[in-house]
């Protein structure tokens, strides 16, 4: 259940974050680090480590909060290093060195198929790391592309921690507040440039692109067109919602439901509402069809509704918007006629030219495609967005990397298929939607991404033992003390 006081204050922390960034900074291109962000970074990472030294739960609280609410992670940072990054080090760091005073750390480490291939999966992306910087690849790019595998190991620790009732409650209560946030935060912004109270390339348009991380793009009739990175897993976040809300309906589901269907309205990605209708029908259950095609209708239906009442907003009344909705659908199979599938057609066949170049083990991480284009007054561009997910992640770490991504991806089907009983279709509607925005957007590989599969395979191995009372464990567990704090300890 949802806990008022917790949601009003998780939704205020989202506000302030972002409000503190936008007057002390993080680096960005065009400015300075602002010191008094790199001084509350260092305090927060105090705190976080500090707990978690002394086994208290409000450290891994911490870290899951710098996750939900900061977005892309780049709001909050210690000089160049952004603090998600610096909360990664130190908290795995703190539990791989507890659980080796507890005599654990060979239980973690041990032979066992999920351990098996998160390990493999990083020390190949440490080679491809390797054989990107052999390939001359900006040491920048390298990082920024090798650093989002580490989160894999977050698995580790989530096993024990998703054994905490207390630890889950808050968690959900951030998420419910992040996203009915995240909604307020894009429309008032929308707003803010349909009014002309901001404009393209004014300082709030350059925090939104350099430190919030995202894209604002101005379309006919003046609407305005706003993506989030985070928005990247909202598909996933959106059918979990949908699928609570068929088996038990009750007004936090619809909550977020409408804040995710105005964000969809508002990005207008393409393959997004395509992962959607993908994850619905997966979630078809003849147990629960009035459920599942009331909750369909409606959820499309407000899809539809947020969008044509921006248009409408937007154009004061003169366009409801259908138009570019319909020019935006027929571009995936005339991809000729709109801007940003042309230039995705244009670096396709440079990409799997390059594949062709090293396809055992690719070109390493940090690559970049460079096509020559008439479309583009004959310019010569060069990118590492390579617009087409699964063949980036080809080309950078070959046919041996992408199989063992593959190899992860149906582990989390077979955990589910084995473990998780009534929530078999949950899983296979999320990790399908992220396999299919995944073609075009760098779903799987991003932090946001991984950092979800992950969560479904520690939940896959949570809810697979015994409870912690009757479990000898096999790695250090939080259990609640009796004067109520969460300690990591052993149940054995």
């Amino acid at each position: 259940m949802m806990n008022r006081k917790q949601f009003f204050f998780f939704f205020s922390i989202y506000f302030l974050i972002r409000v503190f960034s936008f007057y002390f900074n993080p680096p960005t291109p065009l400015l300075h680090g602002s010191t008094i962000n790199t001084a509350l970074s260092l305090i927060i990472l105090g705190l976080a480590s500090y707990w978690m030294i002394k086994g208290d739960l409000r450290g891994w609280l911490i870290v899951a909060a710098e996750i939900v609410f900061c977005g892309s992670g780049n709001i909050l940072s210690i000089f160049s290093v952004s603090l998600r990054t610096a909360l990664l080090a130190a908290s795995l760091s703190i539990y791989f060195v507890r659980a080796w005073r507890k005599d654990k750390l060979n239980s973690i480490i041990r032979f066992k198929l999920p351990n098996i291939l998160i390990f493999l999966l990083i020390d190949w992306a440490a080679i491809a790391a390797v054989i990107g910087a052999w390939h001359g690849h900006q040491i920048s790019l390298i990082f920024s592309d090798f650093i989002p595998y580490l989160f894999f190991l977050y698995y580790f620790p989530l096993v024990a921690l998703l054994k905490s009732d207390k630890f889950k409650a808050i968690c959900f209560n951030m998420l419910i507040a992040a996203i009915v946030a995240n909604a307020f935060f894009v429309i008032c912004s929308f707003i803010a440039f349909y009014t002309g109270q901001s404009v393209l390339q004014d300082g709030y348009y350059h925090w939104f692109r350099d430190v919030a991380q995202g894209k604002i793009t101005v379309l006919g009739y003046n609407f305005f067109r706003i993506v989030l990175n985070e928005h990247l897993v909202l598909v996933p976040i959106l059918l979990f919602f949908a699928y609570r809300n068929m088996r038990r309906p009750d007004r936090i589901n619809d909550l977020c439901i409408v804040s995710c269907t105005a964000l969809l309205s508002l990005n207008l990605t393409r393959i997004y509402l395509l992962a959607l209708l993908a994850g619905l029908f997966i979630l078809f259950s003849k147990k629960y069809l009035r459920q599942w095609l009331l909750n369909s209708f409606i959820l499309l239906s407000c899809i539809f509704i947020f969008y044509t009442g921006f248009s409408l907003l937007s154009s004061k009344g003169q366009n409801p918007g259908w138009s570019y909705f319909g020019f935006r659908a027929f571009s995936i199979v005339m991809p000729e006629t709109e801007f940003s599938s042309l230039s995705r057609m244009i670096l396709l066949p440079q990409i799997l030219y390059k594949i062709q170049l090293a396809p055992i083990f690719g070109h390493g991480l940090g690559d970049t495609v460079t096509v020559h284009s008439n479309y583009f007054s004959g310019s010569i561009i060069t990118t590492p967005q390579f617009d087409w997910g699964f063949l980036e992640i080809i080309d950078e770490t070959g046919a041996i990397g992408f199989i063992l991504w593959l190899a992860i991806i149906f582990y989390i089907l077979r955990v589910s298929k084995k473990n998780m009983g009534d929530f078999r279709p949950l899983y296979a509607s999320i990790l399908s939607a992220l396999l299919i925005i995944n073609i075009t957007s760098p779903a799987l590989f991003h932090v946001l991404g991984i950092i979800t599969l992950t969560l479904l395979m520690a939940l896959g191995r949570a809810f697979s033992a015994p409870p912690t009372g009757t479990l000898q464990s096999e790695e250090p567990l939080l259990i609640s003390n009796e004067d109520g704090k969460q300690t990591l300890a052993s149940t054995g």
